[in-house]
């Protein structure tokens, strides 16, 4: 990726964790069963998290773009 030194992967990653966060506090209170200290409701709600990082990294990354548009709009 010529000398950015892996910038666009670290933040890509970043986004990603971000969004796996994002997901995790969606789902937490949304459901009984999904609260549970159990092995498969946690396996389950790891899986929505993870669903719902990439709805959520996709919204930030469209938010920051828009917003730059904007900007760029005014100059």
């Amino acid at each position: 990726m010529g000398g950015n030194g892996g910038v666009l992967e670290v933040a890509l990653l970043a986004i990603c964790a971000w969004g796996a966060y994002k997901g995790w506090q969606f789902m937490t209170g949304r459901n009984e069963w999904l609260d549970r200290r159990e092995p498969a409701s946690i396996a389950v709600k790891a899986l929505c998290s993870l669903l719902f990082s990439w709805l959520f990294a996709a919204l930030a990354v469209l938010k920051l773009v828009l917003g730059f548009l904007g900007i760029m709009s005014r100059m």
